[in-house]
């Protein structure tokens, strides 16, 4: 059974050398596929996926899902950090 999963508004991301991902993005697709997730802010509100970074590299929102998911996130050139 899928858990609600998520990350709470101002979790920074970093990359691998520490450094803030300053208008990195965040992908979150369905497990094991290409597609994108539904993701909400609240519960109820819907959110952008994928999501945009702020200058420091924390969401400006917290963002839930009710899936098994998987997570990519890229620096602001589109570079895969993590997956």
């Amino acid at each position: 059974m899928p858990l609600l999963q998520g990350f709470a508004k101002g979790t920074q991301f970093l990359d691998n050398s520490g450094n803030p991902l300053a208008r990195g993005t965040v992908s979150v697709y369905q497990a094991n596929t290409s597609t994108l997730a539904t993701l909400t802010s609240n519960g109820s509100t819907a959110a952008p996926n994928p999501i945009t970074l702020d200058g420091s590299g924390r969401l400006t929102f917290g963002v839930w899902v009710l899936l098994s998911v998987d997570v990519v996130i890229k620096d602001s050139t589109g570079a895969t950090v993590a997956n």
